[in-house]
């Protein structure tokens, strides 16, 4: 899995995985997994938004606290994530934060 280059590490304010906002970033670009070339979605991001991964990421993680609430089927755990609906109708994650017990929103 294609890793940011060092000068690009997230600050650890941002809690992400950076596998996470790179695959939320070529997903957003309309890249396939195969072209995930850290340096060509970087390309990509800054020729369109002048935004490089470290900034992408930084937004990205102002606009999680915003995304919607998830429970894990697996680990019973809820996340606010951006998510894309596969074929067979689950979500995948592709960019998610784990929501603490005490702000989770109740689904019934």
């Amino acid at each position: 899995m294609p890793t940011m280059k060092p000068s690009n590490k997230l600050p650890k304010s941002i809690n992400l995985n950076e596998d996470a906002v790179i695959d939320l970033a070529a997903h957003i670009l309309g890249m396939s997994p195969d072209e995930e070339v850290v340096g060509e979605i970087e390309e990509k991001l800054v020729e369109r938004w002048s935004l490089d991964l470290r900034e992408f990421a930084e937004i990205v993680g102002l606009l999680l606290p915003m995304a919607g609430q998830f429970n894990s089927a697996l680990s019973g755990k809820f996340y606010r994530a951006f998510a894309v609906v596969e074929k067979d109708g689950r979500a995948l994650a592709l960019a998610k934060t784990e929501v603490d017990a005490k702000n989770q929103q109740n689904y019934k």
